[in-house]
């Protein structure tokens, strides 16, 4: 009971104090908003930098997104397996789905799977023994979902079971598209027979046409995809190809065993929803994607995916890391800006309480006393701002939405804001930061006593702390300092030994310091600067001025307060002005660094003509038509074109014959198109180009007549 009874007390005495400390403020209610502003500034500023970052980030992948179609983020993944069998199925999909569902189950809309077989040959009944001599083939498909997707024009859907007895060769039901049953003249109740184009256990298979269908959507849907691009065979367009759509039970309990050497091809399509991935789990979402692939490629067999889902995803995260650093950088000097502004405030406020303070300790009141109010009285303004700062901050990112440099993307809407805890630490961090800066001229206050206080009335300290003890200098070494390890550096983002971007954190602060400190020496000069002037306008100047002079060269604490916050505030301004051409450039930089030119296109195809080589087209053309590299040099506006060839090779010196990438390009012309800088060799690039230059092109060796 005891405890209680002294928290009991301890809390009124807390409130009542508390109480106090409200009437006191509210009497000096006019300086204290200024520094109540401050403080909610430096809050709100912290804040909003993460609900900035993620505003950004939200939309730079909506806008990522919106450049892909739906098909091109959906997930395809393929394995071949065999026997063709239910069971042999059946762990397979346990296992794929198993990791889909540990994986990336929270991004999708739905997952379609299916399977087809390798490519047989097509024959009509009574010609099984001439089936492959003509360019008619087939395969076997089935698609769970196939229903809902199409309309039957004529027929009926295929029999699960077989039509025939074990002994025969296998006859069983499908339904084939409308463009191949008009292709091969095929109705409904037609045979066809297909024949597996190796020696198997059967040696055909009978197809009986019980339907024919049309597709209820687009060809580039997302169903009509996964037949499209995983479970349609490969065959030249010379041959003339019919699939056959079978049930799964027929496909896997029919066709399977009766062909237990054959493998089969099955497919996922991964649906994904992309309003489920944000900015926040993109990064999950490329992680999982990548531990899926690499769990199921190491137990499934020619294991396989495909999407464009992570290169978005990819180079989404690589763009935002470049405008992030730039951002970062001059919300840190807004932050200091801010802070100075609180301490430059708080001080005013002391200042004017001096009197008090000595009035308290000559009736008792001790330093810690003293402090305790001004401690009160700076927490209270401090929770204030913490709790209302992420929501000025999220409602005031949100309305950039409607601003003409955001409409375009919006689509003149706000923007998508969330406030996440994160925003609340960086709230408490401003607070925490402002809380400080109102306890440095606090903690000098509570110390004075009555006879410092007429002292200092009578004589007040020319030199403040960081003068006396030289922090100025100190850090304009240091800002010099580092200053000469970024020029060196060339950046603040470094790669590691182990090949890894890192930015340098103690870089990203310099043009905040270097600010400080160079307003920080300035008002050092400045008392110095006032007797100057003094001296040198007293004889010249009526007596009101020269007074104004005198007294700011004998007591300058209060003008350098505001002169360094006026110097910080126009340096602010000029590093933003100036530094909003350096993030032009470097945007400019990138995009030419990933283009290498004004414009590059790309998969030319070259067709050979009279024998000769593709690339001889290039430079050269028949009589009367234009070479590649003229024709677009005729396009208005187009003043030079190069040719560059990539292609892939083997190294077959060697037992293993690596693989390598090749680029050849046009060393004539390609200096005049291509994009260089500076800091990319200690050479221009003619000379390097022409260190390319081979002097005789090297003959390979001649294949006498008839070799094969």
């Amino acid at each position: 009971m005891s405890v209680w009874r002294n928290l009991s007390v301890a809390l009124n005495r807390f409130i009542s104090a508390w109480q106090q400390v409200i009437k006191r403020a509210l009497v000096h209610w006019r300086l204290l908003s200024a520094v109540m502003i401050g403080v909610l500034l430096a809050s709100t500023v912290m804040s909003g930098t993460v609900l900035y970052f993620d505003a950004l980030r939200q939309l730079a992948l909506k806008q990522a997104m919106a450049q892909r179609t739906v098909t091109d983020l959906d997930i395809l993944l393929r394995t071949e397996r065999g026997p063709t069998r239910r069971e042999e199925f059946q762990s397979i999909s346990d296992l794929t789905n198993a990791e889909i569902d540990a994986h990336l189950a929270w991004m999708l809309r739905d997952r379609i799977n299916g399977g087809r077989t390798p490519t047989f040959y097509l024959a009509a009944p009574g010609n099984e023994n001439q089936a492959g001599e003509d360019n008619s083939r087939s395969y076997f498909v089935f698609l769970p979902k196939l229903a809902e997707h199409i309309q039957l024009s004529a027929g009926i859907s295929p029999n699960d079971d077989r039509l025939n007895s074990t002994n025969e060769p296998p006859e069983l039901e499908a339904i084939v598209p409308l463009e191949a049953a008009q292709l091969f003249g095929v109705k409904v109740g037609d045979r066809l027979i297909a024949v597996p184009t190796r020696t198997a256990a059967v040696p055909w298979i009978t197809v009986v046409v019980s339907g024919i269908f049309q597709r209820s959507e687009p060809q580039d849907s997302e169903f009509w995809h996964l037949e499209e691009s995983t479970l349609r065979t490969a065959t030249d367009p010379s041959f003339r190809t019919v699939p056959f759509f079978v049930s799964e039970k027929a496909f896997l309990e029919v066709l399977g065993p009766s062909l237990p050497a054959m493998n089969s091809t099955y497919a996922w399509l991964l649906q994904t929803d992309p309003t489920r991935v944000n900015a926040w789990n993109a990064g999950a979402a490329v992680d999982n994607l990548a531990s899926m692939n690499r769990r199921l490629s190491t137990s499934l067999l020619n294991y396989g995916h495909t999407t464009a889902l992570d290169n978005v995803l990819n180079e989404y995260s690589r763009r935002i890391s470049f405008s992030r650093l730039p951002m970062f950088i001059v919300l840190i000097l807004i932050a200091t800006v801010v802070l100075y502004y609180v301490v430059t405030m708080s001080s005013m406020v002391v200042e004017t309480r001096r009197n008090e303070v000595a009035l308290l300790r000559s009736r008792g009141a001790n330093p810690g006393q003293i402090l305790t109010v001004f401690a009160l009285e700076g927490a209270t303004i401090a929770v204030v701002a913490v709790l209302v700062a992420p929501l000025i901050a999220a409602f005031s990112i949100s309305a950039l939405g409607l601003t003409p440099i955001f409409s375009e993307l919006t689509g003149g809407t706000t923007l998508t804001v969330g406030i996440r805890g994160s925003a609340y630490v960086l709230s408490l961090l401003g607070g925490a930061l402002s809380f400080v800066a109102l306890m440095i001229p606090a903690v000098q206050a509570s110390r004075v006593g009555v006879t410092q206080q007429r002292q200092y009335s009578a004589r007040p300290a020319i030199l403040p702390a960081f003068q006396r003890y030289y922090i100025d200098v100190l850090l304009l070494l240091v800002s010099i300092f580092l200053f000469h390890q970024l020029v060196e550096q060339g950046s603040v983002v470094v790669t590691t030994h182990l090949g890894e971007s890192s930015t340098n954190q103690l870089l990203l602060a310099l043009p905040g310091l270097a600010l400080i400190a160079s307003a920080m020496v300035l008002l050092r000069l400045f008392p110095l600067a006032m007797n100057l002037a003094s001296k040198a306008l007293s004889a010249r100047l009526p007596t009101g001025p020269v007074l104004g002079l005198w007294h700011m060269s004998r007591d300058p604490t209060h003008y350098a307060r505001l002169s360094m916050l006026l110097i910080l505030t126009a340096g602010l301004g000029i590093f933003a002005s100036s530094f909003e051409a350096t993030l032009e450039r470097s945007f400019e930089e990138r995009v030419s660094y990933a283009t290498g030119s004004s414009i590059r296109v790309g998969m030319v195809q070259l067709a050979s003509t009279g024998g000769g080589e593709p690339t001889a087209a290039l430079r050269q053309a028949p009589d009367g038509e234009l070479s590649v590299v003229k024709a677009y040099e005729a396009v208005p506006g187009v003043e030079r074109a190069s040719p560059v060839i990539r292609s892939s090779g083997r190294d077959l010196e060697t037992a293993t014959g690596g693989s390598f990438q090749m680029l050849a390009i046009d060393g004539d012309g390609f200096s005049d198109v291509a994009w260089f800088r500076g800091d990319f060799s200690e050479r221009p690039i003619r000379p390097l180009l022409k260190s390319l230059k081979v002097p005789e092109t090297p003959e390979g060796l001649p294949l006498p007549s008839g070799a094969v």
